[in-house]
């Protein structure tokens, strides 16, 4: 008996196809780097960082607990506004990987480009109707891959400059003495 199989138009477009797993790899980069930054700011060690910081499932989320944290931390001023600048990027990428890993591809013409279908639901805030279909080549996949691979530099750079600060938790001012 022969098993039937389901094919995809990525089956049919390898570029495209290895492209997308390249964007799941460098996502997993971002946000081991959105992990790290988590446990810095948090005084946490690693165990403990990534059992709370993986228990927020929604990026959306995770980058509103470290905008809360990073003003209210040992960071100082400048690193603060670049660590902020960066979760800016990462928001916006993390927009776009969504819109290439949680789509339906079909095929396109000319065959080595495919039409990514949104399967993300319509936004109310939005004014006027997103298309359901974009047509995309392997090199406009890469092309996001490539950003992405760029901010998980910024985000290591960040990191290792963040790790590298005294810490510790503040000093309460002395209320005995007035």
């Amino acid at each position: 008996m022969v098993k039937k199989k389901t094919s995809i138009p990525l089956d049919d477009t390898p570029d495209v196809a290895q492209a997308l797993g390249r964007l799941a790899g460098h996502w997993n980069v971002v946000e081991l780097h959105l992990q790290g930054f988590f446990e810095l700011l948090t005084l946490l060690d690693q165990r403990r960082g990534q059992a709370i910081f993986r228990s927020i499932i929604s990026v959306s989320v995770r980058l509103d607990v470290l905008r809360r944290l990073i003003p209210i931390s040992f960071v100082p001023e400048d690193l603060q506004k670049r660590m902020l600048n960066v979760l800016d990027e990462v928001q916006q990428l993390n927009k776009q990987r969504n819109e290439h890993m949680h789509a339906v591809w079909a095929a396109a013409d000319p065959s080595t480009d495919v039409f990514r279908l949104s399967t993300m639901p319509p936004r109310p805030q939005l004014k006027k109707p997103s298309p359901l279909g974009v047509q995309l080549s392997a090199d406009q996949v890469k092309a996001v891959v490539d950003a992405m691979a760029e901010l998980s530099a910024s985000l290591a750079e960040l990191e290792f400059e963040l790790a590298a600060l005294p810490r510790g938790r503040p000093q309460r001012p002395d209320l005995t003495t007035a």
